[in-house]
């Protein structure tokens, strides 16, 4: 009786342990249908699951990189927010396992760039991503950078 419920507890665990988990053949393969979407600026960013990049502030002459790693269980969705706070053009490229998703795209001084992905097949949006944003001129950089997925 006591191997039987020992035996019972086991499996009842590994089933439901997150090391277990099936998932389904357009989840495994390498391919993904994420599609990226700007978000019209006065729109705030979505509370979320996960923090990617608390908010921070990148000031001087180098342009700023983030590194961050998204998984599947926190979500569908992703949310990237850029912010010149400086006064000249600056440029982000997105990039999700070293394939580029958003390609230099131009921020005016004073304004902002949100870019929303959503996995539209896979139960949860997952990658290693990396934001690069620079000056073309060599400018002085003045930026507020967050990033969250939901």
């Amino acid at each position: 009786m006591r191997k039987t419920k020992l035996l019972t507890w086991i499996v009842v665990v590994l089933i439901l342990s997150p090391i277990f988990v099936v998932l389904p053949a357009s989840e495994t393969s390498a391919t993904s249908n994420t599609v990226r979407m700007e978000v019209p600026s006065q729109q705030e960013i979505v509370p979320s699951d996960s923090q990617l990049i608390s908010p921070v502030r990148h000031r001087g002459r180098g342009a700023y990189q983030g590194l961050f790693t998204t998984t599947a269980q926190h979500g569908k969705n992703m949310i990237v927010k850029v912010q010149n706070k400086g006064k000249d053009t600056v440029y982000m490229t997105i990039k999700r396992n070293d394939s580029e998703f958003v390609s230099d795209i131009a921020i005016r001084g004073g304004s902002q760039r949100v870019q929303h992905f959503e996995e539209q097949v896979a139960i949860g949006i997952r990658g290693d991503w990396k934001i690069y944003v620079y000056s073309r001129i060599g400018a002085a950089l003045d930026l507020r950078i967050e990033a969250n997925q939901y």
